[in-house]
């Protein structure tokens, strides 16, 4: 199959290249350190299979995922990442890409097994996140079956640390509107205040990802060339 791979990691990018390559017999005809240069990668050379990490400059890995589905919608997802939390189930579900390895395991068989299924037109996610999603679907207070879609990603703003002033330039809705929207996650989730609210977001994952690829553009703000 041919294969891009969008990996900020050199060595674990060249690892995958090397496994899919050498180990799998498969062709790799493009990686990228970006999400921004994935997306262009994949929208020019169409690829039969995206091996896409979370955590990315420019674009992180979910925002590339709905933009590859736009460009390349043949294009198989599969998903490598260290990440395995509330936050990433929910979003990994609701994208419905092929596959969700984790860095964690034994990643040459495990991409092999992977790969494998998405040749046969299967798919493939790693036990740890089957396990996961079972138990958070079976969970009645899980945060995603009580929030609605705007309330979630109004939680995921709040994480941010953006005020109702900046979530409703965001999301286009008035400041009142983004603070009636804040209440009601309090509410729902039996929280007390914004703190605690903020602290939710960073236990349940919404924080992870982001507060990496915003560390960055604020750096290079700070730093331009």
């Amino acid at each position: 199959m041919r294969i891009i791979i969008v990996e900020d990691q050199l060595m674990f990018r060249e690892a995958i290249r090397k496994a899919c390559v050498r180990e799998l017999g498969h062709q790799v005809i493009g990686e990228a350190e970006s999400g921004t240069v994935g997306v262009a990668l994949v929208t020019k050379y169409q690829p039969d299979v995206l091996l896409l990490d979370l955590s990315l400059p420019e674009l992180d890995g979910f925002s590339v995922i709905e933009r590859v589905k736009q460009s390349a919608p043949a294009t198989k997802i599969i998903v490598i990442s260290a990440y395995l939390d509330d936050y990433t189930v929910l979003n990994v579900d609701k994208a419905a890409i092929h596959g969700y390895i984790d860095k964690n395991t034994n990643q040459i068989q495990t991409l092999a097994t992977a790969l494998s299924a998405v040749e046969k037109g299967q798919r493939y996610f790693s036990p740890a996140y089957e396990s996961l999603r079972k138990s958070l679907l079976a969970d009645s207070s899980w945060f995603a079956k009580l929030l609605s879609r705007t309330e979630l990603k109004v939680l995921e703003l709040v994480g941010r640390g953006l005020d109702n002033s900046e979530i409703g330039c965001e999301l286009g809705i008035s400041p009142r509107t983004a603070q009636a929207h804040r209440t009601s996650i309090l509410q729902k989730l039996k929280l007390r205040g914004t703190p605690k609210l903020m602290i939710f977001a960073l236990e349940r994952g919404f924080i992870n990802r982001l507060s990496v690829r915003f560390s960055r553009k604020d750096k290079k703000t700070k730093n331009p060339s």
